[in-house]
């Protein structure tokens, strides 16, 4: 991300990966304390696991708003179809 600036393209790609990481641990906690579900320790240890819940809704969230930026960047460059189109018919 430091050498493309936060361009959104590599900044949701970024945040793509950290958002497949936060989700397998999601899937690994729930695995863990379904297959351990006797083990009181871990299941206590995990808990409810509120930070990676959060994480991955955040994750998505991220994503979302660089593209949300990627799109509002693209009206940034002027459309000039309606004015090469006003110049040649003069």
């Amino acid at each position: 991300m430091g050498e493309s600036h936060l361009s959104p393209v590599p900044t949701a790609c970024y945040g793509f990966v950290l958002f497949m990481t936060a989700l397998a641990w999601y899937i690994l906690t729930r695995t863990l304390t379904a297959m351990h579900a006797d083990n009181a320790q871990l299941t206590q240890a995990l808990g409810a696991d509120r930070k990676g819940q959060v994480s991955v809704l955040l994750y998505l969230a991220a994503i979302a708003a660089s593209i949300y930026a990627l799109l509002a960047a693209i009206w940034l460059v002027p459309d000039r179809r309606i004015e090469r189109m006003m110049l040649n018919e003069e």
